[in-house]
């Protein structure tokens, strides 16, 4: 059976996800990990270690940006073939590209905590928003200068708007 290996970083933590040959996820830092309900293309519940979670993911540049249980994080996805290749490059071999920030649901704009020019950091708070009754702050995934910002507090965004821009 081949089974392939790609390392995940949610926030600072890095996990190794291992998918097998149907493409189906065998395991989650060696924790057993299924499935459970597919809500639509963007949003399940998945059960790892016998913990339940419900996820909301919309794919980005970089990786996903995701809600877990009302909590916003940035996931990136590196195979383990692109990981042993950025590492022979380095960070030099990089190619610098740009994030588009997308709403991960229908929410309210409770607060714009950057402005254009401003520089982040991974893990840097961007924006909030709500949804449900509940805030969500979405993180930055990785180092850059934010180059546009597409929304203002109050303003109302559906699932996929383009929220802000980080090269």
């Amino acid at each position: 059976m081949t089974m392939a290996t790609y390392t995940v970083t949610v926030d600072a933590r890095t996990i190794v996800v291992r998918v097998g040959n149907e493409g189906e996820i065998e395991s989650v830092d060696g924790k057993g990990f299924a499935a459970v309900d597919a809500i639509d293309g963007y949003s399940f519940f998945v059960l790892v270690d016998q913990t339940p979670f419900c996820v909301c993911a919309m794919p980005v540049d970089t990786g996903y940006q995701a809600v877990i249980d009302g909590r916003h994080i940035v996931v990136t996805v590196e195979s383990e073939r692109a990981r042993l290749l950025r590492k022979q490059l380095g960070e030099s071999g990089q190619v610098s590209h740009r994030d588009e920030i997308r709403a991960p649901m229908p929410a309210l704009v409770v607060r714009v905590e950057v402005e254009p020019g401003d520089q982040v950091s991974p893990g840097q708070g961007l924006l909030v928003l709500e949804a449900m009754k509940m805030e969500n702050e979405v993180k930055s995934s990785r180092r850059g200068i934010v180059k546009e910002i597409h929304v203002a507090a109050g303003a109302t965004v559906e699932k996929g708007e383009l929220l802000l821009v980080i090269e």
